[in-house]
């Protein structure tokens, strides 16, 4: 029996990621996952085969072939695209991978300050502290100065989210 047609191929992940003060450049992965205390995206190269890693700080987008909503939303952040970056993000926090959940959280925090959505970006914040302090601590949730009255439901939402805790 013999098969005809094009081979098989698996698709790859790509990632655009900062290295020096060159253009961003494209890599085909496969990622592995996210390495929260040090803050890097673990993958292992479709070219060479070698696990790498790079600093969340350099990837400026992730295109992941099994997670659209995730793709899409890095594309509306790196467009500048801020609402529908949020509402993205937030719908990718939704993934049954943690590092997607991972990416999406911190992600969150910055579209949604950057549109002026102090709610989602508290919410996020709040989770974020649960799964990475380290990188809480240098991003925060910012109350419109136009919005004061945001601050209220917001602090309900932490409040429930962290089970009564505050």
């Amino acid at each position: 029996l013999v098969a005809l047609g094009a081979p098989v191929v698996a698709r790859a992940d790509t990632i655009t990621y900062r290295s020096g003060t060159a253009r961003p450049l494209d890599m085909e992965v496969t990622i592995q996952g996210l390495d929260p205390a040090n803050n890097e995206l673990k993958y292992v190269s479709r070219q060479s085969g070698t696990a790498g890693h790079k600093p969340l700080e350099q990837i400026v987008t992730i295109k992941a072939q099994n997670e659209k909503t995730l793709s899409d939303a890095e594309e509306a952040f790196a467009a500048s695209k801020w609402d529908d970056a949020a509402r993205l993000y937030s719908r990718a926090l939704e993934s049954d991978r943690d590092w997607v959940r991972s990416r999406a959280v911190v992600r969150l925090v910055e579209a949604a300050n950057r549109s002026g959505q102090f709610g989602p970006a508290a919410k996020a914040y709040v989770e974020l502290i649960k799964v990475n302090p380290a990188t809480a601590a240098t991003i925060k949730p910012t109350v419109p100065t136009d919005k004061p009255d945001a601050v209220k439901p917001a602090m309900d939402d932490v409040d429930r989210a962290l089970g009564g805790q505050l």
